[in-house]
Order: structure tokens, then C-alpha cells, then sequence
């Protein structure tokens, strides 16, 4: 049985998070990023989140942020592609 555990605990090993209530603000926009980091630093101060919780989502949302900011520049690149060529929109 010990060996049964000891293999399945390298197989499948525990997770080590921990779940944790969080409320975050909304993030829609790239500029609400901020304001959702300093939720995540309130909360990390305030001792509701470790450190590596807060680093966790703080990089959840930078990868959002990037994403976010390509969306827009899609939109803006597209938008003066428009005005520039107004026979080519469809």
C-alpha cells in the first residue's frame, strides 16, 4: 500500500494551491488592468493572498493585458485601413 502511495503521489501528485475568495475587479479593457493589480496588492498586504498567489494573478492578468492590447490595436489598425482605403471595407 506505502508503495502504492509513493507512485501515485509522483503520478498524480496533491495540488498546492489553495482556494481562496478573491474579489477582483472587473477587467474589460486594458486600462482596468491596473486597478485589478491593485486589488491583488491590497490583498496580498492585507494578508488574504501570499506573495506567490498575488505573482500568480498579477501574471494571469498581464497576459490578459497583452491580449486585451492586440485586440485594440486590431481595431485601430483596421479602422484606418478603412479610412485610408473605403473601397476595401467589407
Amino acid at each position: 500500500m506505502q508503495a502504492a502511495r509513493i507512485i501515485l503521489d509522483r503520478v498524480w501528485p496533491a495540488s498546492k494551491g489553495r482556494h481562496v475568495t478573491f474579489t477582483m475587479p472587473k477587467v474589460e479593457s486594458a486600462s482596468d488592468v491596473a486597478r485589478a493589480v491593485g486589488g491583488i496588492l491590497e490583498a496580498v498586504a492585507g494578508g488574504l493572498l501570499t506573495i506567490e498567489e498575488g505573482q500568480g494573478l498579477a501574471a494571469i492578468l498581464e497576459s490578459q493585458r497583452k491580449a486585451l492590447e492586440l485586440g485594440e490595436l486590431e481595431a485601430r489598425i483596421t479602422e484606418l485601413e478603412n479610412q485610408r482605403n473605403p473601397e476595401n471595407q467589407s
